[in-house]
């Protein structure tokens, strides 16, 4: 159970791949103790968990998206985030998973050059630009860069702050091009990116909301 205040404020456009607007979304709660008995059918094995259990935390987030309007068919979407867990520790809902070329689920982040829910974290600051040309009304080219830290800034006003690599660094940069349809059935967007954390490309499909 969590007891949540939010503020939000949306002047896009357009519901998917806006052309200009502005998007802050942000959020501070208290989440309490969580405690889950399982039960399990016999079939399953007895060395599985039988109770879970979190501890009291603290979570602050906080996102701002401008879309800059260069030209009638140019833009440039930029996006800063943050969040910052006061505990670091398995929990219901309180990880995200980062990776993939569009956001999922709540829980999940789009980060392109990273595959779907390749990391798993609870505090980041992150940094997203892209540049966006309109082919036509609804037919448009997308090339996306991005950068993830998972020290800092949080570790500047918490000295016991715990870090969470990002396989063996702290941060990762990632890129990537895309073809993107507004369609009756939400976006479809064909992708492909890398980052500095591997050499290979990876490639992304969103057919409307199925991913």
């Amino acid at each position: 159970m969590s007891l949540t205040a939010f503020w939000k404020k949306n002047t896009s456009n357009k519901p998917f791949f806006p052309t200009k607007g502005l998007l802050i979304n942000t959020s501070v709660g208290y989440h309490f103790v969580n405690e889950l008995d399982i039960q399990y059918i016999d079939e399953l094995p007895g060395t599985l968990p039988e109770t879970f259990n979190t501890n009291p935390y603290m979570l602050a987030e906080a996102r701002i998206a401008n879309i800059f309007a260069v030209s009638e068919k140019l833009s440039i979407p930029v996006t800063a985030q943050i969040r910052y867990a006061t505990k670091v520790a398995q929990g219901l809902n309180q990880q995200v998973g980062v990776g993939g070329f569009f956001n999922n689920y709540e829980t999940t982040l789009d980060f392109w050059g990273a595959q779907f829910y390749e990391f798993q974290v609870h505090s980041f600051s992150l940094l997203q630009a892209s540049l966006q040309y309109d082919i036509s009304r609804n037919l448009l080219v997308i090339v996306k860069a991005n950068y993830m830290n998972t020290e800092y800034p949080m570790k500047l006003w918490d000295d016991g702050f715990e870090v969470e690599p990002l396989n063996s660094d702290n941060d990762i940069l990632g890129w990537g091009v895309g073809l993107a349809y507004r369609s009756i059935l939400g976006p479809i967007l064909l992708t492909a990116g890398s980052s500095d954390n591997s050499s290979k490309w990876i490639a992304g499909i969103s057919l409307g909301f199925w991913h």
